[in-house]
């Protein structure tokens, strides 16, 4: 391509050890004629390697390849080193200890074919994009997965933490609405009805004492 567009190209290529980024521009003459070429190229997974070392402490990355680029990458044959996951696709490079994935993710990487996609499952959450060669065809995915289970635990606490506070809340509001009810309404409804006893069995030397209130029950 560099060769025929005299023009630099860089992107993703697939070749048969792999999944490589590289770079080409054409070297030419003073007069434009065409005399080579320069390139620079890494391997995709060291690359991920490198970020997953220095930047993810916590998240594990994989490099998944469509399954049906193993006609190219002819040295990537091996099953026990490069397993098929899903049945669709090809497990280049995972980081130490990843997660492995199950038939719910699955779904998703099917998805993540065409745009980045990122969800919860159960205690984990993951995270995939699609990976693009420098023509632009889609040829496999990069995914993230996240152990979200100090995060669960986290929020169980929190949860936990506002019920109990609710509830001491709720129990401290009785507890006031218990005395408040008691001391103006209950105690001078029952002093009101044993003076009316007293009025009814004829004893009108019955006093009810006022304590000073200002509401409909004490006037």
């Amino acid at each position: 391509d560099v060769n025929r567009s005299g023009k630099p190209v860089m992107g993703v290529e697939i070749g048969r050890g792999g999944v490589d980024i590289r770079g080409v521009a054409p070297v030419l003459a003073p007069e434009g004629k065409p005399l080579g070429s320069v390139e620079v190229q890494e391997e995709m997974a060291a690359l991920l390697n490198a970020v997953g070392t220095a930047d993810l402490r916590e998240e594990r990355l994989l490099l998944l390849l469509n399954a049906e680029q193993q006609a190219i990458t002819t040295e990537l044959q091996d099953p026990q080193r490069y397993p098929v996951v899903a049945q669709k696709y090809v497990l280049l490079y995972r980081s130490s200890e990843a997660e492995t994935l199950d038939a719910q993710d699955a779904a998703l990487l099917d998805r993540a074919r065409a745009a980045a996609i990122f969800e919860n499952h159960a205690q984990h959450g993951i995270g995939a994009f699609p990976v693009r060669d420098y023509r632009g065809g889609q040829i496999g995915l990069v995914v993230c997965l996240f152990d979200m289970r100090e995060q669960l635990r986290l929020a169980a606490r929190v949860k936990w933490a506002m019920m109990g506070t609710l509830t001491a809340i709720l129990l401290v509001f009785a507890a006031v609405s218990m005395f408040i009810t008691h001391r103006y309404v209950l105690r001078p409804v029952k002093a009101i009805a044993a003076i009316a006893k007293c009025v009814r069995e004829g004893d009108y030397r019955c006093l009810l004492k006022a304590d000073g209130g200002d509401d409909e029950i004490h006037d």
